[in-house]
């Protein structure tokens, strides 16, 4: 397997962030009924990445309401390219093999949909 640029796992991160954002509609606030129907619309590992990711950024400290904002999907933002993806790329050239299987389950599926 051939490495995978950081970027990339960062846009897969994006791509899931901007889905929830979509759910949310015009109130800015994504509830869990918004999400589940848009995890609905989804297949594969893009949908499961959505719904992992909607759960992290509940854990990041939304997950009182099952409600989150923009601004708490802009904070999971930074902690899933900072622990999830910047922290596994030890020699900074880009995610090897090696450095994908060390990574936890949400940045393996991030990985998989940036390939």
């Amino acid at each position: 397997m051939s490495r995978i640029a950081k970027s990339h796992v960062n846009a897969a991160f994006e791509w899931a962030a901007g889905q929830i954002t979509e759910a949310g509609g015009r109130d800015g606030v994504t509830s869990r009924a918004e999400i589940r129907h848009k995890i609905g619309e989804l297949t594969g590992p893009e949908r499961d990445l959505v719904d992992f990711f909607y759960r992290f950024i509940l854990r990041q400290g939304a997950g009182a309401s099952e409600r989150v904002t923009r601004t708490d999907i802009e904070a999971a933002l930074a902690v899933a390219r900072a622990q999830l993806v910047a922290a596994f790329d030890t020699d900074n050239n880009g995610l090897a093999a090696d450095e994908v299987a060390a990574m936890p389950p949400l940045g393996r599926l991030a990985v998989k949909v940036a390939r």
